[in-house]
């Protein structure tokens, strides 16, 4: 019966710790890919679903001849038990990623609120990283996301292309990883 048990105990630790692993791999088995399609400006801000509040981002004139554009979040609470974060690099900016770098836990990760996306401009297509946060009985989970977007130079323009999640919780996803 002990043994029993224990081969109970070891199969329950590995399944709930098997994705927090900072290895090279990240499981494939519950990508979902989206293609997003939206063009946001001044005249058009525009969000996307996160875990609690819509992921919103926003391009604003900020004088005759200078725009803007940042990510925050719905400014209205919904009841719900989780949060949005966001990488961000050393500035405190929206990080730039390239094609197939991880996102996982060892991120530099940062709650949503008022965040700058002014390093990607003018770079062309990159990558952010995105996690939702929840915890079900008081411990928590992530679901790793990467958005392909592009912001013009003048950070008049901003393209949201297509998004990538893995619903697997805990489980890191590679920026551009389709399965």
């Amino acid at each position: 019966m002990k043994s029993l048990t224990l081969v109970f105990v070891v199969l329950i630790f590995v399944v709930f710790t098997a994705c927090n692993k900072t290895g090279d791999e990240c499981p494939a088995s519950e990508i979902v890919v989206n293609q997003i399609g939206k063009t946001i400006t001044v005249s058009h801000p525009d969000s996307i679903s996160g875990i609690c509040n819509a992921v919103v981002f926003v391009v604003t004139q900020i004088d005759n001849s200078k725009t803007s554009a940042y990510i925050t979040i719905t400014p209205y609470d919904i009841c719900c038990d989780g949060y949005n974060q966001v990488i961000v690099n050393n500035n405190g900016n929206v990080a730039v990623l390239k094609e197939n770098q991880k996102i996982d836990d060892t991120s530099k990760w940062k709650d949503i609120t008022r965040i700058s996306l002014c390093d990607l401009a003018g770079k062309g297509e990159y990558y952010i990283g995105l996690r939702g946060v929840f915890y079900p009985g008081g411990v928590d989970n992530y679901k790793y996301r990467w958005l392909k977007i592009e912001l013009s130079e003048e950070e008049d323009t901003l393209k949201i292309i297509s998004s990538g999640t893995n619903q697997t919780e805990n489980c890191c996803i590679k920026t551009g990883q389709i399965e």
